[in-house]
């Protein structure tokens, strides 16, 4: 299978840290950063296949980073996550662009989610694709 190109994106640390060790012997890790903006920043540098990201952080929330990123980077799929998962946030997450949502309450079988949700994103073209809006 080939390796996708993540860039991960959470303001806590341990949340990024965690990620990264969960994530890095299925896929290749291209950054980590703490906000939106260095989220932009990163990914217009490093145009990641995938783009994991947390939606409550400073300054820019993943929420607008997704939105921004679906005209920036528009074949990177972006993944949205949060504490909440309420239908509000995801409702929200994928009306600004998100391919998947994750809730954070899931930690006992997050690896898997992720690791599902990358080889979907792989094998299946994104819906602007699907469509020709491409």
């Amino acid at each position: 299978m080939e390796k996708m190109r993540l860039l991960l994106a959470d303001d806590n640390p341990h949340v990024l840290q965690m990620l990264a060790c969960l994530l890095s012997d299925e896929d290749r890790i291209v950054g980590t950063v703490p906000d939106g903006r260095a989220l932009l920043t990163a990914a217009a540098e490093l145009r990641p296949d995938i783009v994991i990201s947390d939606i409550d952080m400073p300054g820019v929330n993943g929420l607008e980073a997704a939105s921004q990123l679906r005209e920036l980077l528009p074949h990177t799929k972006v993944i949205l996550m949060s504490g909440h998962d309420d239908s509000d946030h995801v409702a929200r997450a994928f009306a600004a662009g998100a391919y998947a949502f994750v809730s954070k309450g899931q930690v006992g079988d997050l690896r898997n989610t992720f690791n599902e949700i990358i080889r979907n994103a792989l094998a299946r073209p994104a819906f602007e694709e699907l469509v020709g809006l491409a």
